[in-house]
């Protein structure tokens, strides 16, 4: 995405995200730039449908997953991540992209999209139709997304 991106990848970590991406835009029919870069922003109503349950480097592959099967708006916002000024990374390359392509593959075939359980004012302003979804929508401009975030 133009105006985003990381200068603190390796070229290993760079080749995994972008094979992992791609394998999500395929599976998702969608069209994102980067599936793990972690800087995502929602309405907190959000977390009532997509009932989160991760809490490792897997987190940004299950919300992008469950958001997109369940129709919610997608929008990407470009952001830029500068070198590390110190300490070390916490990723570990392949024991973490293992558990992003495992997750993947879980909220791809197993995971439904709840037509119970969030209220039903919260599905309708997070603008849910679950009945009419058979696949995401693809990221949209951020230009047209963010007025309708910040709209109460």
């Amino acid at each position: 995405m133009t105006g985003g991106g990381s200068e603190d990848l390796t070229w290993l970590r760079k080749a995994g995200n972008h094979a992992l991406t791609g394998l999500a835009n395929m599976v998702l029919h969608s069209n994102y730039s980067d599936l793990c870069y972690g800087y995502i922003a929602f309405r907190r109503e959000c977390l009532e449908v997509l009932q989160l349950e991760s809490d490792g480097f897997e987190i940004e592959t299950e919300l992008i997953v469950r958001a997109a099967k369940a129709g919610l708006r997608i929008a990407e916002v470009p952001s830029l991540e500068l070198d590390r000024i110190s300490g070390a990374s916490n990723l570990q390359t392949f024991r973490d992209g293992w558990r992003v392509l495992r997750t993947m593959a879980h909220e791809c075939l197993v995971w439904e999209a709840p037509t119970a359980g969030a209220r039903p004012e919260v599905l309708r302003r997070v603008k849910y139709a679950y009945s009419n979804v058979s696949f995401p929508r693809t990221p949209t401009d951020p230009q047209s997304v963010l007025p309708l975030m910040s709209a109460s």
